[in-house]
């Protein structure tokens, strides 16, 4: 790809002779200082940021640090993709607090007055790294003042190069409204187990590292072409695996289509494309697509247990980059030609095309990128499994790839969970609002300040629950559950988490809530989508904005608050006044019951426990593990409108969930699940809800002692007519102190009004 793509001159720090050339340096601390280090084997090895002692705290409002600026010729309303490659110097184990690393910051420019507002990215810190982050320049801009630098207490940083492409709009787009099916309406034709690979194996691969972090290192093992030479006779008993994954070309005894479609008989299958094409015998052409200017990225066509966590159409990044010594700057990914032999070929063995091409170019959008033929106890998945094995931006792209790789090998990953690009502008969020209405309207369901015209000044809120009416009777008001979303710049996981509870409670038919007509005959629910200005970021950290009043509402018609904002630090906190009542329920509950429906569900690229969440040295495949933890806090609440709550009896709560603007997309279907998750179980915990089971088995929970009362009226609800109560066995709960649920029941104990 030509370097004129970028818009960055001198992106190397290779021109000049005293200093870079096109580079302004911005320095505060004479104990700063920077070297052009040598090249090694030809390629320009970057510039060293190298601080000989504590980092200044800047009080500049635009967040510049010690930094190199330049300015970047940019067009108005364009989309940018803007990166810096780097190496964090120092010990791999050496401590870095969590806002130290290096940054990027842009300021549109007309001419060179500023247009807009500064934007800067949280810290990264890695040993080898790319801080990617996407940028749209307002109407009327010309240019970027761009700075690349370092904040905090660091030693040193190595800036190898500084990347600002132009891109298209569509590069990564959800569809946030749209309703994917239940985990437990896609159960997998296999759980898988046991894992065997064969072909051209790499055991250092991230991706076998990933599958031993994931399945045991006894799990998964290689294969050799004399254990598969009777193989495709051999059924998943005799192999000793669950499922095969083929990398590169296939052995000689997987060689035909034949051999690959017995052995999936009882197998789930995975096969590369170009080992697709090796077997096909002509009928598979692949086509292999690089681009620079444009991440490469599949959209979702198939709607099965593969995709769960996505809608139709949802575009995310699938591609590789900088795999056995390619240049790391260029994105490659594996395309089928649709021709006539193709379409043939999936017809006669069944295929289905699961993922489709993305990209900067019509000849290479709309591609087949994935195929699905399934079995009764298995299935043949063509999927590229490379993207797993790239270098991750601070986007963490691997982990959304690894995600639907667990989908097929059958893991239990998602509930309420769902893939979310969040809006580029507050009226796209308005439109986002406008069709959630629009695709539902039961229990009165309504936005209040949502009507067209669009109005800049809007904060649509959600009413969901008409007034009790009795026939001839007044009115009785059921108190409300007041949900408030974005209270700083950049709570995006509350905005979207508590999208999709609300679509999961308003879904009609066949997979409607269980418990949803018996918490609206309690209570009504308000959601306050915005507090602040709009959190769109997509890696940029925003001005924190004033949080907007709660409105027209009574405080004393109000049963619970819950505020969700996003916080830098890898805990998962709750916090209550030390008034609460619930606080002691959700102490005893809170953690049985998160264990019970979340925890260890989530396997990705995740920071270590206590770890800083910009310090990707410590980031490795692993479990979710973060519990809620339930604090005693009362500053939190300090306002007028909580105190008045409060006094007349309201349940207040507040969460806070780590998270990284940065990687939220790539991250989107854990981390609104998780927000879904907490919402859900504490309303349940205040309300009456205990429990939900959207898995695709069983889920025996155990009671926590203390938890139900004498008092309370245990119910199994089902959302299906034929099973709307099961009282038998929820009186046998009390009993036997646990229960196990099917998919897509609830467990409830509602107490007397």
């Amino acid at each position: 790809m030509p370097d004129a793509l970028n818009l960055v001159s001198n992106s190397r720090f290779t021109e000049g002779q005293r200093r870079p050339q096109d580079w302004r340096w911005i320095a505060q601390d004479p104990s700063c200082t920077y070297q052009r280090l040598p090249s090694k084997n030809g390629d320009p090895a970057g510039m060293q940021i190298t601080v000989n002692g504590t980092m200044p705290r800047s009080g500049r409002p635009d967040g510049a640090r010690l930094v190199w600026s330049q300015r970047v010729r940019a067009a108005g309303g364009q989309f940018y993709r803007i990166e810096a490659i780097f190496t964090l110097g120092g010990a791999p184990d050496q401590e870095v607090v969590s806002t130290a690393g290096i940054v990027l910051s842009v300021q549109p420019l007309k001419g060179r007055v500023p247009v807009g507002e500064r934007l800067e990215t949280p810290a990264a810190a890695a040993v080898d790294g790319t801080l990617r982050a996407f940028f749209r320049t307002p109407a009327g801009a010309n240019g970027l003042d761009l700075r690349v630098g370092i904040r905090g207490p660091l030693p040193a940083v190595v800036v190898r190069e500084v990347l600002v492409l132009p891109v298209l709009e569509l590069e990564l787009c959800s569809h946030p409204a749209a309703v994917p099916s239940p985990s437990y309406a896609c159960a997998p034709p296999r759980v898988v187990k046991t894992i065997g690979l064969c072909g051209e194996v790499d055991e250092d691969r991230p991706l076998v590292r990933a599958l031993r972090t994931r399945f045991g290192r006894q799990a998964v093992r290689v294969l050799n072409a004399d254990a598969l030479r009777k193989g495709p006779s051999r059924s998943a008993a005799q192999t000793g695996c669950d499922a095969i994954l083929i990398q590169g070309t296939p052995p000689p005894p997987l060689r035909s289509m034949a051999a690959l479609q017995t052995l999936a008989k009882d197998h789930l299958v995975v096969i590369g494309l170009s080992g697709l094409a090796r077997v096909a015998r002509g009928a598979v052409e692949v086509r292999t697509i690089r681009q620079k200017d444009d991440l490469l990225c599949a959209t979702v066509y198939e709607a099965n247990f593969i995709t769960r966590g996505f809608a139709l159409r949802d575009c995310f990044p699938f591609a590789w980059s900088g795999l056995n010594g390619a240049d790391p700057r260029v994105f490659v990914h594996n395309q089928i030609r649709p021709t006539k032999a193709f379409a043939a070929f999936c017809r006669k063995h069944g295929f289905t095309v699961l993922l489709r091409s993305e990209t900067d170019a019509d000849a290479s959008s709309d591609r087949p990128l994935s195929l699905f033929a399934g079995t009764p106890a298995g299935g043949l998945l063509v999927l590229d499994l490379e993207p797993i094995d790239t270098a991750p931006s601070t986007l963490n792209e691997p982990s959304i790839v690894l995600h639907l790789l667990l989908n097929a090998l059958g893991a239990d990953s998602t509930a309420l969970g769902q893939y979310a690009v969040p809006a580029w502008t507050h009226r796209e969020f308005w439109e986002q609002l406008l069709d959630v209405e629009q695709r539902f309207d039961s229990y009165g369901a309504a936005f209040e300040d949502l009507a067209a015209p669009y109005r800049p000044d809007m904060r649509p809120r959600l009413h969901v629950g008409r007034p009790t009416k009795t026939l001839g009777l007044p009115v009785v008001e059921r108190p409300v559950i007041l949900i408030r979303t974005g209270l700083s710049g950049s709570d995006t996981d509350g905005v979207y988490g508590v999208m999709n509870w609300i679509k999961a409670l308003l879904r009609p038919a066949p997979y409607a809530c269980p418990y949803a007509a018996a918490l609206f005959s309690r209570f009504r629910l308000t959601w306050q989508t915005l507090c602040a200005d709009w959190p769109r970021d997509v890696g940029w950290l925003r001005p924190e904005a004033e949080p907007a009043t709660p409105g027209r509402l009574d405080p004393d018609r109000i049963a619970m608050v819950i505020d969700i904002t996003n916080a830098n630090t890898q805990t998962l906190r709750v916090a209550m006044p030390g008034a609460s009542v619930l606080r002691r329920r959700a102490a005893i509950g809170l953690p049985a019951l998160w264990n019970a429906v979340f925890a260890g569900r989530y396997f990705g690229r995740l920071p270590a426990a206590g770890q800083p969440l910009a310090d990707q040295r410590h980031y490795a495949w692993q479990y979710d593990r973060l519990l809620p933890e339930v604090v005693t806090d009362d500053s939190p609440f300090d306002t007028a409108f909580h105190r008045s709550a409060l006094a007349s009896g309201a349940e207040l709560v507040r969460l806070e969930t780590p998270s990284s603007p940065a990687d939220f997309e790539c991250n989107s279907i854990l981390r609104t699940d998780r927000v879904a998750t907490l919402v859900e179980l504490l309303i349940g915990l205040h309300g009456g809800m205990l429990v939900t089971n959207r898995r695709v088995s069983d889920l025996t929970l155990r009671l926590p002692e203390g938890l139900v009362s004498p008092r309370d009226a245990l119910q199994i609800l089902r959302a299906t007519p034929d099973l709307a109560r099961v009282d038998a066995r929820a009186a046998a709960v009390r009993a036997a102190g646990q229960i196990a649920l099917r998919p897509g029941e609830a467990l409830c104990s509602f107490r007397p009004v």
